[in-house]
């Protein structure tokens, strides 16, 4: 929960810097919410595809760390 609110008040403070009327401050902000944007969707994907491809896939060496109680 800690990240997903350090998330928010970053694009937050992004939208408040985009409304100041100096252009570079609003150059700065919307790199900036393309940047926190891309952060989100590889968030999502690292959560949702890794886990999948290991169980379509079934590496060797990650079930042999999970036998050996190496891997959760």
């Amino acid at each position: 929960m800690p990240t997903s609110s350090g998330i928010i008040t970053d694009a937050l403070g992004m939208l408040v810097i985009i409304m100041v009327p100096v252009v570079i401050l609003q150059n700065i902000a919307i790199s900036g919410l393309l940047l926190a944007l891309w952060m989100i969707i590889s968030f999502i994907g690292s959560c949702t595809l890794v886990p999948a491809i290991i169980v379509l896939t079934k590496p060797k060496f990650f079930l042999r760390a999970v036998e050996e109680g190496i891997v959760g």
